[in-house]
């Protein structure tokens, strides 16, 4: 299957190219389980192409910041060699897209995703 690899050229070319896409982001909301979005809410949002408001909230912010160090760390562990993956890489036939954090250097396959959680959150969901 065709693919395409685009490098945005900024944050908002990302989440542009995000927009006709169905991401790893998006699959919550396809089996009811997003507590920011239902799948009706989901389908017009595909259809019109149009991304709803959204701002960056303190935990996001942090959670941002942390992403290198624990992926320094998480290489470490594994003897890796990693690189930050800028780039946007989607099939224009089933419209999925997907972006990764990190690249394992050496194996083009693999990605390295970073979620860093707050305890509290942890703790209560």
């Amino acid at each position: 299957m065709t693919r395409e690899i685009i490098l945005p050229a900024d944050e908002q070319a990302w989440l542009a190219l995000r927009c006709r896409d169905l991401t790893s982001t998006d699959v919550p909301a396809l089996f009811g389980m997003s507590p920011y979005k239902t799948l009706f809410e989901l389908w017009h949002e595909k259809r019109s192409g149009e991304r709803p408001a959204f701002s960056e909230n303190v935990r996001m912010t942090w959670g941002k910041r942390l992403e290198s160090s624990i992926a320094a760390g998480i290489a470490e562990d594994h003897g890796w060699n990693i690189r930050p993956m800028k780039e946007y890489i989607r099939c224009p036939v089933t419209r999925i897209g997907a972006s990764f954090d990190f690249q394992i250097i050496g194996d083009p396959g693999r990605g390295l995703e970073i979620k860093a959680v707050d305890w509290l959150m942890f703790r209560d969901k």
